[in-house]
């Protein structure tokens, strides 16, 4: 197991109560269809590419390296939660559904391609229907990660106590993972699929959960042959 999923199960097991807040904020931006932006394909023979637009305005081209938390909606249908540079891993779930990944590239959206092959969704409807949904680690969740003090301490013994953040940074100098924030929106990412049964989710510990079984119903509903 990666030092990452290990931090991602001491989260749950020792401070769940603590990021129960942090969870709630960021699923309920994640869900309101006030929030949904439009993804517009435009992949062309010289690489995958894509437009965004907002329901309401256009919306401004993010930093690459603006670190969220985010869901792929099909219309209302959830697709996948996930958590990273937000357009790059826009764009990988787009080239995933256009089957332009290589033999040694991965990604949960490879189903929908798969779908599209065996002729049980309409790959220009699904196309036509995307929007993703995103929490700003840094802008949206920055002031209550900072208040977030995650000691996990022991009263008989309290020179054993956990300092949970410090932990996390002498993680990120061994370069367990990238950056202090991952953890945490792992954790998030996780909490956020369980609870909505996101379709996509391979990690997806309640897998065949109502939820999910719902959310294929839709899928096929709204863009199914």
């Amino acid at each position: 197991m990666s030092e990452l999923n290990k931090m991602v199960g001491f989260l749950e097991e020792y401070h769940s109560e603590d990021l129960k807040e942090i969870v709630d904020i960021s699923a309920k931006k994640l869900t309101d269809k006030n929030n949904f932006i439009k993804i517009t394909n435009k992949n062309t023979p010289r690489g995958m590419g894509y437009n965004i637009k907002n329901i309401t305005e256009f919306s401004s081209i993010l930093h690459p390296t603006d670190y969220s938390i985010y869901k792929v909606y099909c219309g209302p249908v959830d697709l996948y939660t996930g958590e990273g540079w937000l357009m790059t891993r826009i764009g990988r779930c787009l080239k995933a559904i256009n089957g332009e990944n290589r033999h040694d590239e991965k990604h949960a959206a490879d189903e929908l391609y798969r779908l599209i092959q065996d002729g049980k969704i309409d790959k220009e409807k699904l196309l036509d229907n995307l929007y993703f949904t995103k929490v700003d680690f840094i802008n949206d969740l920055g002031n209550l990660y900072r208040k977030l003090s995650l000691e996990k301490s022991n009263s008989l013994f309290p020179e054993d106590t956990i300092y949970t953040k410090h932990e996390i940074d002498r993680l990120v100098k061994r370069k367990e993972f990238s950056h202090k924030f991952k953890p945490i929106g792992k954790y998030i990412e996780v909490k956020v699929m369980q609870r909505y049964g996101s379709l996509l989710n391979k990690n997806n510990m309640t897998m065949l959960n109502e939820e999910k079984y719902k959310n294929y119903a839709k899928l096929i509903s709204q863009v199914g042959l």
